[in-house]
């Protein structure tokens, strides 16, 4: 049986993204109004970045990566603010929000599997919860950088280009799913 009470930090956030997420995507199906679907995605941007934030703080050993990420942690609502603001609060696939995020974890991703690599704590890397979480994360922000850096012009350019993007996503989030859910099989196993 899965415990929440015995994960570690790091898992419970992502459990908790992953309740965030549903509840994002719930509403946004429950009110199709663009203005709401374009409230509701900044206010999930934001939390997605806050909680992932936090999941890496807590995997973090290293003092100076925690200060970077801290600093992040506290910079991204001020660009998640100004991008509102100066977009003219208009409807928008891709943004200057949903890029940064998209590079930031990216990087953060590499640091983390470079010190898991030198620290070499694990017999094997593949049997911890957290390194799939790093892949999940590294597999769909790598591929999201491209998908929204993109897809506002793909759709001023053909509607068939726009729908194959945006299909690239679909893909990329089940991945990104299915990989959190192998993690979670991961703690389960872990934890009980």
């Amino acid at each position: 049986m899965f415990v929440f009470g015995k994960c570690s930090r790091g898992i419970k956030v992502i459990i908790l993204l992953t309740l965030v997420s549903a509840c994002s995507d719930l509403s946004i199906l429950n009110f199709k109004t663009p203005a709401v679907g374009t409230v509701v995605t900044r206010i999930y941007s934001f939390l997605e970045f806050e909680l992932t934030s936090l999941f890496f703080l807590f995997l973090s050993q290293r003092r100076y990566f925690s200060r970077i990420i801290i600093s992040l942690m506290i910079l991204f609502p001020l660009i998640v603010v100004a991008d509102f603001k100066f977009s003219g609060n208009t409807i928008s696939f891709d943004n200057l929000v949903l890029v940064c995020e998209s590079a930031v974890f990216v990087t953060y991703s590499v640091m983390a599997f470079y010190h898991f690599m030198t620290d070499m704590k694990f017999t094997s890397l593949t049997s911890t919860p957290n390194f799939w979480i790093l892949s999940a994360i590294l597999i769909y922000f790598g591929g999201a950088i491209f998908v929204f850096s993109s897809v506002n012009y793909a759709s001023r350019i053909s509607r068939d280009l726009f729908n194959s993007l945006w299909m690239m996503h679909a893909v990329l989030r089940m991945s990104y799913s299915v990989i959190l859910t192998i993690a979670f099989w991961k703690a389960r196993k872990q934890y009980q």
